[in-house]
């Protein structure tokens, strides 16, 4: 694995080395090409995942449909390319087992798009 990251940096350097030393720039800023991606990618993109589990002591009075236990599991991926617009898409997956041991499962997939704005960003742009 280090290897092939050692490779990836020298690849991205190794490119970037025409324009640094067009610009007659110190060779150490071909180096700092993948710390920057690295630091963009650190800035704009962001994710989670989650899961949970439960589970029900049912007694014997209770119907067979009831509850008995639940798993939930969910990741996203956030991609933010201003400081008022994020985007991304989530999946999320949940089991369902119920007391007689009846399960069920079901998955989706879901994006989101959100602009955060104010009356004065609107005057802004007409402004301009």
């Amino acid at each position: 694995m280090a290897l092939t990251a050692g490779a990836a940096w020298l690849a991205i350097a190794a490119a970037y080395w025409p324009v640094v030393s067009f610009y007659r720039l110190p060779s150490a800023w071909a180096a700092a090409l993948p710390l920057a991606g690295a630091l963009f990618l650190a800035m704009t993109w962001s994710s989670a995942i989650g899961y949970s589990f439960t589970k029900v002591d049912n007694t014997n009075f209770q119907e067979v449909t009831a509850f008995h236990k639940g798993e939930y599991a969910s990741a996203n991926l956030l991609y933010s390319p201003f400081e008022n617009v994020l985007t991304g898409v989530e999946f999320l997956w949940g089991k369902r087992t119920d007391n007689d041991g009846e399960k069920g499962t079901d998955a989706r997939m879901q994006a989101s798009f959100k602009w955060s704005f104010s009356s004065k960003n609107i005057w802004d742009l007409l402004a301009d």
